[in-house]
């Protein structure tokens, strides 16, 4: 008898898993809380195709996908504007939401998921330190192994005893909360970049966007640690008054979400458990959509859960070490560029960017040359303030390279739980 695999939620990484697995011949059942026709918010994001490459999952046809366009970046005071390397992406693509969770259902329910929605999960079922199901508002789901997809907040996470090692909570302070809305376009014109996006806009702590791309006006208001309508209200006007062409007229959108703004959990495997996507928090602190990381995490879960017997923590660690492997040092950096972009206020962020410290070269990476370093050394010399906040990240910038190298191959007790020490204190 082939093992019962149970994903609980339809996050897009919970999603390809199961039909990678269904395929593999496992016995796999989705259960989601909402009508599959409420699935997937109604607006765009980014994502890389290379994840359908990895996953063997059939890519979304290019009539559903969208030119992608580089930010460029404004400092508080707007008065300096970082212009992308590239206007075009070469690498990501904008695809609907909605369309998205749609085409991996079609995917996994031909490859033999069964797919149950309006059913809620609630909670792990435990037999001592092992997860041996899942607890719906429907009844019991027994299982050999329950992947969790069911996002940032998922009960299933939150429901884990001390004993499997798992952070249970994300706080309001790694939080970014969002409001999303698509705008008619007025038409108007302006001297304007295709795609903007403002640090501490308004003064709100917080990352939002403008973008235009012929179609509608895509707007996003994000605030770290909470939002009120007020907080939208404010940079919708502001907006409006340098994108002449953000029309008042709502078309799309208008909700409010969460998004995880920090490093992926040190640990998201125990013994019958594996989180994926936003119930790990797979996703890159300055790129607001996990959608790529998620996704090709599936075919690393996949190949753990083939090589597994029991589907204990250890044999589990091959997903964990391979999503790191490939990630870790893109999630370091981001999490450090955060960091300090975060801590240094809208005072020092107009500094910063005015006296040329921070550059595209930060932003849209790039090599850095010694007339570069020269500007930086007289920025942070004529702006002491920002002092403690570069430190910090030129501290964790010179201990990146023992956490990436200390990540342990081979599943060993000790050294794992050392270097999840380290990767939690960079």
């Amino acid at each position: 008898m082939s093992a019962k695999i149970v994903v609980a939620g339809a996050g897009h990484g919970g999603i390809a898993a199961a039909a990678l697995l269904a395929r593999k011949g496992y016995d796999v059942t989705l259960v989601e809380q909402h009508e599959e026709a409420a699935l997937g918010y109604d607006w765009r994001d980014c994502i890389q195709l290379y994840c359908f490459e990895e996953t063997g999952l059939e890519p979304p046809p290019e009539s559903e996908l969208e030119p992608l366009y580089n930010l460029a970046y404004f400092n508080p005071r707007k008065t300096v504007c970082i212009p992308p390397r590239r206007e075009r992406s070469s690498v990501s693509m904008f695809i609907e939401r909605k369309y998205l969770v749609r085409h991996l259902l079609r995917l996994a329910g031909e490859s033999g998921v069964r797919l149950r929605f309006s059913c809620r999960a609630e909670s792990a079922v435990m037999n001592g330190t092992r997860v041996v199901g899942l607890k719906t508002a429907d009844g019991v789901l027994p299982c050999d192994l329950l992947i969790d997809a069911a996002g940032m907040d998922s009960p299933v996470r939150r429901s884990l005893p001390d004993s499997c090692g798992i952070q249970r909570e994300i706080s309001r302070s790694d939080t970014l909360y969002t409001y999303r809305a698509l705008f008619e376009d007025t038409g108007e014109s302006a001297d304007m970049p295709i795609y903007c996006a403002y640090f501490y806009h308004c003064g709100n702590k917080g990352f939002n966007w403008v973008f235009r791309d012929g179609t509608y006006i895509d707007v996003l208001v994000g605030s770290v640690g909470g939002i009120t309508p007020q907080i939208v209200e404010n940079a919708l006007s502001d907006f409006r008054a340098d994108h002449p062409y953000l029309g008042q007229n709502l078309l799309r959108g208008g909700a409010y979400s969460k998004i995880p703004l920090r490093r992926t959990l040190p640990q998201f495997v125990c013994d019958g458990y594996a989180a994926i996507g936003d119930s790990a928090v797979m996703i890159e602190p300055l790129s607001g959509s996990g959608l790529t990381m998620s996704i090709r995490s599936a075919a690393y879960l996949c190949s753990a859960v083939e090589a597994a017997k029991t589907f204990s923590r250890a044999e589990l660690w091959a997903y964990e070490e391979a999503y790191f492997r490939r990630s870790l040092h893109t999630i370091l950096h981001d999490d450090a560029l955060k960091d300090v972009m975060m801590q240094m206020g809208e005072k020092n962020m107009d500094a910063m960017f005015e006296k040329k410290v921070i550059t595209t070269k930060e932003l849209n990476g790039g090599k850095q040359t010694a007339s570069d370093m020269w500007h930086k050394a007289i920025g942070v010399l004529t702006t002491p303030s920002v002092a403690p906040a570069l430190l910090r990240m030129v501290r964790r910038g010179r201990i990146e390279p023992r956490v990436i190298r200390s990540l342990p191959h081979e599943y060993d007790a000790a050294r794992v739980a050392e270097w999840q020490r380290a990767y939690v204190r960079y």
